[in-house]
């Protein structure tokens, strides 16, 4: 199973050079829960942006199209086939987490089973937007209203 989780602005703002625009411990607290004990993928610009460490206590996947790539850190895969990981965690229970940036986010979209979207309810300047995700592709299946944020769950229509 692929999820992508994010958050963004009601416009989509998702980032500001590189970094989230907003500091809302709540909504980390909610990424935290949410991303342990589980596989997540981002890009390298990505694990750059969070200080170039693994988030402790899953597994962290990075891809990179650098083949070259090095990160000296035993808990962190360098994947640079997208189809690799398609082929194993697409349509299957074990779960791969999408955690960024755009560019990932834009590549794993087609084949995303979840959508879990934390939306931001103050607007925040930015120079990332998310990828234009196909609504009518997806439903809602939950809706939790935090006080400074509404995590919206979907799923992809059979």
């Amino acid at each position: 199973m692929i999820k992508l989780v994010w958050a963004q602005t009601q416009e989509g703002i998702i980032g500001q050079e590189n970094k989230l625009p907003w500091k809302i411990p709540e909504e980390m607290n909610f990424f935290k829960q949410y991303t342990t004990g589980k596989t997540i993928v981002m890009g390298r610009k990505t694990f750059e942006a969070i200080g170039s460490k693994p988030l402790p206590n899953r597994e962290n996947i990075v891809l990179s199209k650098n083949g070259n790539l090095v990160i000296n850190n035993e808990n962190v895969k360098i994947i640079n086939d997208i189809d690799y990981l398609i082929k194993r965690y697409q349509n299957q229970p074990n779960e791969l987490i999408v955690i960024g940036g755009s560019q990932i986010y834009q590549m794993f979209l087609p084949y995303a089973d979840k959508l879990i979207v934390s939306v931001i309810k103050q607007n925040y300047p930015g120079d990332t937007i998310f990828p234009r995700v196909n609504w009518d592709d997806f439903e809602i299946y939950s809706e939790i209203d935090k006080d400074e944020f509404v995590i919206k769950k979907y799923e992809r229509k059979k």
